[in-house]
């Protein structure tokens, strides 16, 4: 159930764990991705969510293989518009806008 509500992967077996508590003194937005594991690619997602004037509260970002995953918490409502510039990222496998 954390899976679905939060974005948690925590016991994966076959993907990288990530267990981010929610922050509840803040309103936040919190968006799933997953990717490819090589250079540059944190760089750009991070770039991403600098371009829509988005600030990160929380980030957690994990690895396994070949495979990233990281949730990230944003202060504004920007999922539409970062998931829209992620998707068309090569490095990018998956976008899922949590809330």
């Amino acid at each position: 159930l954390k899976c679905v509500n939060e974005g948690s992967t925590h016991g994966a077996v076959n993907f990288p764990e990530v267990d981010m508590k929610m922050d509840s003194n803040i309103e936040t937005h919190r968006v799933l991705i997953t990717h490819y594991n090589k250079p540059g690619v944190m760089s750009a997602i991070n770039n991403c969510f600098s371009e829509v004037k988005a600030n990160i509260c929380q980030q957690f970002l994990n690895t396994k293989g070949s495979i990233g995953y990281v949730v990230v918490d944003t202060d504004i409502q920007t999922s539409a518009t970062v998931k829209e510039k992620l998707e068309k990222f090569e490095n990018v496998v998956k976008v899922r806008v949590l809330y």
